[in-house]
């Protein structure tokens, strides 16, 4: 007993100092109760943060972050180009990060703001749909415009 209560001490003790921290937590199942891990009582408490973002309470929202990753993983699924293709970097600086990826008659333009401040990159020729946005990026007079921490996938014509 007291090798075990040793291990989980030393896990919890790590868990509070690092690495392992909230971050590395799963997102919880249910708002209720043990939100879903267990039905008994957990060795570690859930954090009431975490409730809010539970799956049960993010099902029904179309802005969550449960349905951008369904629908990044969807798009992902979709287009060979973002699981199989090569990366062919256009920009790459401190706040803007520019690629293309390709794989057969597949081709995928992608544009990340990770900066603090808006950010403008010219929008590829073939440029067709628009596959994902983040952070509502708008396109004006063959400009695109970045805010802080957005990105905008486009389709391009082979």
């Amino acid at each position: 007993r007291d090798a075990v209560r040793r291990e989980v001490e030393d896990l919890v003790g790590r868990w509070r100092e690092g690495p392992i921290g909230p971050e590395s937590v799963p997102p919880p199942g249910r708002t209720t109760g043990e939100a879903g891990f267990t039905t008994a009582k957990p060795w570690l408490p859930v954090d009431p943060a975490h409730r809010a973002l539970a799956v049960d309470a993010q099902a029904s929202l179309t802005d969550s972050t449960l349905a951008f990753t369904r629908s990044a993983l969807a798009l992902r699924r979709k287009h060979a180009a973002l699981r199989l293709g090569t990366l062919d970097v256009e920009r790459a600086d401190a706040a803007v990060f520019v690629a293309r990826r390709i794989h057969g008659d597949d081709s995928v333009w992608c544009a990340f703001n990770l900066g603090a401040s808006a950010r403008q990159v010219p929008v590829p020729h073939g440029a067709r749909d628009i596959l994902l946005r983040v952070q509502r990026p708008r396109v004006l007079e063959g400009e695109l415009h970045l805010p802080p921490h957005s990105a905008l996938f486009f389709s391009l014509a082979s």
